[in-house]
């Protein structure tokens, strides 16, 4: 039997890569491993960025036609206002009151009276003032497309605690107006209180913003400033 000329004859000692340098098949072998280690990871971070965001919602009933709401069941609200915020069942602080007093704060309010709630603020509804963390309501009482242009009490979070990415820049042009000054308002607290905040983030909102960012910040400091040293002044 003929033998196969040397050139015929498998190489496994190395493998040429493109520059023509010869890596070994076990480092290969490294590279490809190490490679689908990265790939898992950016999957998972993936999967955390869009965990993130998502809101959190009691039960959901996908055909409109088989929600039936009992008047006395408790539907969670949450407050996304930066500052307190008053809600009546007639409006103007008249009937049953709820006070929210501060961002994130959650009551839960009988479905009969959250119907008259909604009603009366219907400005705070599309707001994005305080939200109903029950989409069973959210679709009974008509406010899907209102919803769907209002940012959750997680993505608001992702914008305020995120880093420079381009998902917190578009989660903050995805929001309505009043919304992005409650951000803003929200930004700037944070800042005067001393907490860190990425100035990247900062400038970016700073151009996107209705509002001078950084010249409300200045003229909020140098006001709290005054106050407080009017306040110590008296007191020596």
């Amino acid at each position: 039997m003929t033998r196969p000329r040397k050139s015929q004859v498998a190489d496994t000692t190395s493998v040429l890569d493109e520059t023509g340098s010869g890596i070994n098949p076990e480092d290969l072998v490294k590279i490809i491993a190490n490679l689908q280690k990265e790939v898992e990871n950016l999957k998972q971070k993936n999967n955390q960025s869009e965990t993130i965001i998502q809101g959190t919602y009691d039960n959901v009933d996908d055909d409109l036609a088989n929600i039936d709401i009992h008047p006395d069941k408790y539907i969670k609200i949450i407050n996304l206002d930066c500052y307190p915020l008053n809600i009546s069942t007639e409006g103007m602080g008249r009937g049953r009151l709820y006070r929210f007093d501060e961002f994130g704060d959650v009551k839960r309010i009988p479905y009969k009276y959250l119907v008259d709630i909604i009603e009366h603020h219907r400005n705070f509804v599309k707001a994005g003032k305080f939200y109903i963390l029950d989409k069973n309501v959210i679709r009974q009482q008509g406010l899907e497309d209102d919803y769907s242009k209002i940012l959750t009490r997680e993505k608001i979070e992702a914008i305020l605690n995120g880093n420079d990415r381009d998902i917190t820049i578009s989660l903050f042009q995805s929001a309505n107006k009043a919304q992005q000054e409650v951000i803003c308002q929200m930004l700037i607290d944070r800042r005067i209180a001393g907490e860190n905040i990425d100035l990247n983030i900062w400038d970016k909102i700073d151009r996107l913003a209705d509002m001078d960012l950084e010249a409300k910040y200045k003229t909020t400091k140098e006001y709290l400033d005054s106050l407080n040293s009017s306040k110590e002044s008296k007191q020596d």
